[in-house]
């Protein structure tokens, strides 16, 4: 993927997987996959990570991937396409093993800054708040959702 500007660049949610339930894609984070404009990217789902080699066209890339399953050695290949709904659809294949379909829609990450205003001024606290969104989004996240919380002290 030579083009900055192509569609299926950045970071996608991966929403369903046609063998592993929700559960399974977000046991140790949020199921993603990343593509990036040099034809690289990664995938992490469950324990499962891979780091992407792709080609692409105009509405599809197809990859080969290298990474580990359960801290073992994993490899395989994998495609994706863009939808008309904006969604991105594909498969990711392990080799000699199982080849999974699934859905992601574009991942658009949000930081919310929340101030404290109980404590005083030289001794305020911030909360960092990381949590994915996508546009329909439009509520605080839920806790079960939230991927990350940074509390810092600030003088």
């Amino acid at each position: 993927m030579t083009t900055k500007g192509h569609r299926l660049l950045g970071r996608w949610r991966i929403t369903s997987m046609e063998l592993w339930d929700a559960a399974f894609i977000d046991l140790l984070g949020s199921g993603y996959i990343r593509l990036d404009a040099d034809g690289g990217g990664e995938f992490a789902f469950d324990d499962v990570q891979g780091e992407i080699d792709g080609h692409a066209s105009s509405d599809s890339v197809h990859f080969t991937w290298e990474g580990s399953d359960e801290m073992d050695n994993a490899s395989g290949d994998g495609d994706a396409q863009l939808e008309e709904d904006g969604s991105l659809t594909g498969e990711i294949s392990f080799h000699r093993g199982d080849e999974c379909s699934f859905t992601a829609r574009r991942w658009y990450l949000s930081n919310s800054l929340l101030v404290s205003q109980t404590v005083p001024r030289a001794y305020r606290s911030v909360l960092l708040i990381v949590h994915p969104m996508t546009r329909s989004d439009s509520a605080l996240p839920r806790p079960e959702r939230v991927e990350a919380i940074i509390s810092v002290q600030c003088r």
